[in-house]
């Protein structure tokens, strides 16, 4: 989604008996959660999903759709091997900790939205893989789980003339669908977390920085952080580790079962 408006624009729900006219909104803080978003929502996200979209991205995917920058997104996934695959009547029989997991990062060469618009041709993408071991992919699913459970229409949001939206999807069992989120500049809260783990994750692909010990160590945290405020906001706990009631047999969406 693109904004060009020449100001912030902050709103809030009005409250209003019933009876009193139609519900109104007026201005006021932004969210601090995660909106819900339609996915794709244009020809534009399309193509941008078809090009940097080239893994399942079901432990956690994060794009980044910049005004005026190149589009980019990562993704966690896991993949099967052959030998393991064959050992196992059924994908969900498979153990987690005989996966594989990986991050992949893609990105635009250029501005997708101002390459389309203008009918330049194809637009170079850029493709970086790093295997990562189980902790990470868990501490990964959990916090992009977590915290799109919280994910619901905003009482309050806020546009402007420069920035980029972000946007956050992940598969969490017994869900019929991804979820899906998104959120446009955020200043603090825990959307600016979100965003801010989400470039250490773009950082630690594209520029190979970070530890994957510290890494996982703040993703727990904000786990623990987003679980609490959840509590507090709404009064309605998340769902407690599958590995609590599953073991290490849970089952994964049957489409993520490629091999390598």
């Amino acid at each position: 989604m693109r904004f060009l408006l020449p100001t912030i624009i902050s709103l809030v729900l009005i409250s209003r008996s019933p009876g009193e006219g139609f519900l109104a909104i007026r201005e006021g803080d932004p969210p601090n959660h995660l909106i819900p978003v339609a996915s794709p929502s244009s020809d534009y996200e399309t193509s941008v999903f078809k090009n940097l979209y080239v893994e399942s991205g079901h432990l956690g995917r994060y794009t980044v759709f910049p005004s005026f920058g190149a589009e980019y997104s990562i993704s966690a996934y896991s993949v099967i091997p052959d030998q393991v695959r064959a050992k196992y009547k059924a994908v969900r029989d498979i153990p987690d900790s005989e996966r594989k997991y990986f991050l992949t990062y893609t990105a635009f060469e250029r501005n997708h939205y101002a390459n389309l618009r203008e009918g330049n041709g194809a637009n170079v993408v850029t493709r970086i893989d790093r295997e990562i071991d189980l902790d990470f992919a868990v501490a990964i699913q959990r916090v992009w789980g977590t915290m799109l459970m919280m994910t619901k229409y905003p009482d309050s949001y806020h546009l402007g003339a420069d920035g980029a939206t972000y946007r956050f999807s992940v598969f969490v069992i017994g869900s019929e669908h991804d979820l899906n989120g998104e959120v446009w500049s955020p200043d603090h809260g825990l959307p600016r977390d979100m965003v801010e783990m989400g470039e250490s994750l773009v950082n630690y692909l594209n520029k190979k920085k970070g530890n994957t010990g510290d890494l996982v160590t703040r993703l727990r945290a904000l786990e623990t952080k987003i679980t609490k405020a959840n509590k507090a906001a709404l009064g309605n706990p998340l769902p407690r580790s599958e590995s609590d009631s599953e073991g290490d047999n849970k089952p994964q969406p049957e489409s993520e079962g490629r091999s390598r």
